[in-house]
């Protein structure tokens, strides 16, 4: 699937734009300040119905006006007719249309246009924030695994029924109510998760290789939330009394993490600030090529400030491989010759001005 055309409306710097993206490569360049990451944040708006750049999504509107529109076609490879999508936010909120049918749940909208952002935050948000890295699993196993959302909610709504009593004096008697559906539902996000970094790694292995020519073996490890040799519902009796001291609870899935690994040692440890950046990359290709052989759908991969990211060399192999990846590209920048477009079968490219999109 590829977005085929997409309408902004009073987003940041744009009152109104319409291009027609190609389905391959799209080389978004312009000065600094020109609006270039404003129209991958339109794309994430409507794939996600919220911005990478910070959690309001109320700022995004433009300057003078009270709403902000995003609608985008999106055609895969089987469709006869493209799928519309749509997103309005307003000060009441945040309004969402399939084929022009109202919708409540964002999934349905991810559903139909997975993306992808690789940012010059991507890298520290990572590697700073252990919500970050279960955020980046989660990721594939809301596309490749239908159960998987539907559990990980319930599981957070029993967390937040556990907490709260754990804070209330008034309701402790009804804490431990919570421990068998937390320990039961925890211990299926364990298992989807285990399952899904086992089924990454040898891809992520492959292609981290690949970006960063080094044969020194990569891999993905989970860390488990509580040990797993005694079980979340044992773990959660036996922390009863640190969890009331703090009003939290301190087992479960809520505190897995991933770490990425270079010859069996932490890749925080062993690789260079650039090649931690690289990795990262090639986590984020390993779970495009997941998505893909797991349901056959392709994903749009937004990538903002490439050379910043990656020096001219690194730059040119990655361009090379995505090519390779059946996969819609979005790369901003401000030098339009930064990236090798001579591997791919088709680009388009879009210079941006003043909040003026020229497709050249």
């Amino acid at each position: 699937m590829s977005l085929t055309r997409i309408t902004l409306s009073n987003v940041r710097l744009y009152q109104q734009q319409e291009i027609e993206p190609d389905s391959n490569l799209n080389i978004v360049y312009g000065g600094n300040a020109s609006g270039k990451t404003s129209l991958l944040e339109a794309i994430n708006i409507l794939g996600t119905g919220r911005s990478f750049r910070g959690t309001q999504i109320n700022p995004i509107i433009r300057h003078g006006t009270d709403s902000l529109t995003v609608i985008g076609e999106v055609r895969a490879q089987s469709d006869r007719l493209p799928t519309m999508l749509a997103v309005q936010v307003d000060q009441d909120g945040r309004q969402l249309s399939i084929d022009k049918q109202k919708r409540s749940k964002i999934s349905e909208l991810a559903q139909h246009l997975p993306l992808l952002i690789i940012s010059p935050d991507s890298h520290f948000q990572f590697h700073q924030k252990s919500r970050a890295r279960r955020a980046v699993m989660d990721w594939s196993l809301f596309h490749v695994e239908p159960d998987f959302g539907d559990i990980w909610n319930r599981y957070q709504r029993a967390i937040q029924q556990r907490n709260a009593a754990l804070k209330d004096p008034k309701q402790r008697k009804i804490m431990y109510s919570w421990d068998p559906e937390v320990a039961d539902l925890g211990r299926r996000i364990q298992e989807f998760r285990s399952s899904e970094i086992e089924k990454l790694s040898s891809i992520f292995s492959e292609i981290a290789g690949h970006l960063l020519d080094d044969t020194s073996g990569f891999g993905l490890k989970l860390e488990s939330g509580w040990d797993c040799g005694r079980g979340l519902d044992i773990c959660l009796l036996d922390d009863r009394r640190r969890d009331l001291e703090r009003g939290i609870t301190h087992s479960g899935p809520h505190r897995n993490d991933i770490q990425l690994l270079v010859a069996g040692n932490p890749a925080e440890d062993e690789a260079s600030h650039g090649q931690n950046k690289l990795l990262l990359i090639a986590l984020r290709l390993a779970q495009i090529k997941r998505l893909r052989s797991a349901t056959n759908k392709n994903c749009c991969l937004l990538i903002d400030d490439l050379p910043a990211e990656l020096d001219f060399e690194h730059r040119q192999k990655l361009s090379h491989f995505l090519s390779t990846m059946q996969v819609q590209v979005f790369i901003t920048t401000t030098d339009r010759n930064a990236i090798s477009t001579d591997s791919w079968p088709s680009c388009s490219l879009f210079h941006v001005e003043h909040g003026t999109i020229k497709r050249q």
